[in-house]
């Protein structure tokens, strides 16, 4: 049941007419009478959020750090917070290729990446020259 709601739903946001819909409407409505439907349309929404939660994620990432990257100390945050190179940390940043997959952090990495800014802000906020 999974898979062909997932099919519908892939038609539906491909679909080029307000007819190629309609009969993906009644497709779809003539699915409902099955016991499984509600499920399965719980499961399909509940992969769309995450999906759309984790490409969310990546975009505020590029999108948090555009801007500052020339001013952030990067080699500073790959060696002291993630004992990695400065390489590792823009193959993440910018997603490259490394085994045949982009590269992206963890949440664990995410979370020492936020706690590696609110460090250097509060160590470069209590400097005052006099």
């Amino acid at each position: 049941m999974i898979t062909k709601i997932n099919e519908l739903k892939e038609k539906y946001v491909n679909a080029t007419s307000d007819k190629e819909r309609e009969q993906i409407n009644n497709e779809i409505s003539k699915l409902s009478s099955d016991d499984n439907f509600a499920d399965a349309m719980l499961q399909s929404l509940n992969d769309s959020v995450d999906k759309a939660k984790k490409l969310n994620k990546d975009i505020k990432i590029r999108q948090q750090l555009e801007g500052v990257t020339e001013i952030l100390p990067l080699s500073y945050i790959a060696k002291t917070y993630f004992k990695k190179s400065r390489g590792w940390l823009h193959q993440r940043l910018n997603e490259y290729n490394v085994n045949g997959k982009p590269a992206k952090f963890t949440d664990e990495e995410i979370n020492i990446f936020n706690n590696a800014l609110k460090d250097i802000s509060n160590k470069i906020g209590s400097i005052s020259i006099v």
